[in-house]
């Protein structure tokens, strides 16, 4: 079982799946601590600003394998930027315009838009951060 487990985590998208997952948990979790306070676009924008360190910083270094660096750091940090708006706009019209409930709305988009983010990472940061030596 450790061995399969060790054969799977050198596979980018494996570890895309796992950074990304801590990513949720965490972004979730200030979603929902701030949601009653300061609604569904608030909340999701002050949980986008942990996910937005978190996942640039292990995105580059740990799923890709990549070094760091204030410019791979820059822009990356805005493609994720960019990439949240598409999850603000998503949740926006499943609460807004199809009356979904705002609890799981972040869960919906999350399924329907990892894939085209793991194919967009994999490529920016191939392109703009130069691979561990």
């Amino acid at each position: 079982m450790m061995a399969l487990l060790g054969r799977l985590t050198t596979r980018p998208s494996v570890r895309f799946l796992i950074v990304g997952g801590i990513n949720f948990v965490l972004v979730y979790i200030a979603y929902l601590a701030a949601l009653p306070h300061w609604g569904h676009r608030n909340a999701y924008w002050l949980a986008v600003a942990v996910g937005i360190v978190f996942t640039t910083i292990m995105n580059i270094r740990h799923t890709f394998s990549r070094q760091l660096s204030l410019p791979a750091l820059a822009v990356y940090g805005v493609y994720y930027y960019l990439y949240a708006l598409a999850h603000v706009a998503m949740i926006a019209w499943l609460i807004e315009d199809l009356g979904f409930p705002a609890e799981p709305a972040p869960l919906v988009t999350l399924v329907c838009l990892t894939p085209i983010h793991f194919l967009l990472s994999r490529s920016l940061i191939q392109r703009i951060a130069p691979a561990l030596k």
